[in-house]
């Protein structure tokens, strides 16, 4: 395993842990949360999609970071951020 896939996971797992616990607390989801706590944010410039895209592009899961009213309005594919 590549060192950029290790950050990837490592970046992954802080999100959904982070997410777990906002959830568990009953707050809304918050992405900027994870990255704030994180010892390696100014190397990556809280860029957490990009950081996931390594995991991501071999997953089988699809995945957008579009709301659903965006993927409804633009369609799946269409990449606003």
């Amino acid at each position: 395993m590549t060192e950029k896939e290790i950050k990837a996971i490592d970046c992954m797992l802080r999100h959904l842990q982070t997410f777990f616990d906002q959830s568990g607390e009953r707050r809304g989801a918050n992405f900027a949360e994870p990255c704030s706590l994180c010892e390696r944010r100014e190397e990556c410039e809280c860029d957490w999609l990009g950081t996931m895209q390594p995991i991501i592009r071999q997953s089988n899961v699809g995945f957008t970071a579009q709301s659903p009213a965006q993927r409804r309005k633009w369609g799946r594919h269409h990449h606003s951020l």
